[in-house]
């Protein structure tokens, strides 16, 4: 069973609808349940060095490629989506 990642919530805007939604669609593999709420969008995953490379894939980008967080000392990286919003992806903390 696939595992999807936490979101904490996100407010993107769009001009492509469709473009955005096929974007989040593929990305998380959940379709229209994808959370879109009015903070900075970061979303928890499993590995972000993959999670990079399949942004990439759907034609989005990374911005700062994986990065350990300093107050953390877990992985993340910046993405920008197809329609040029920015977002985080990080790894949680182990417990």
């Amino acid at each position: 069973m696939a595992q999807f990642p936490d979101a904490f919530g996100m407010s993107v805007t769009v001009e492509d609808m469709d473009a955005a939604r096929r974007f989040y669609s593929d990305l998380f593999q959940k379709g229209e349940g994808n959370p879109l709420a009015p903070i900075f969008p970061t979303l928890k995953v499993d590995s972000v060095s993959a999670f990079e490379e399949k942004i990439k894939g759907l034609g989005g980008s990374v911005l700062i490629p994986s990065s350990l967080c300093p107050c953390t000392s877990t992985p993340f990286a910046v993405c920008v989506d197809v329609s040029g919003n920015q977002f985080m992806i990080k790894q949680p903390r182990e417990r």
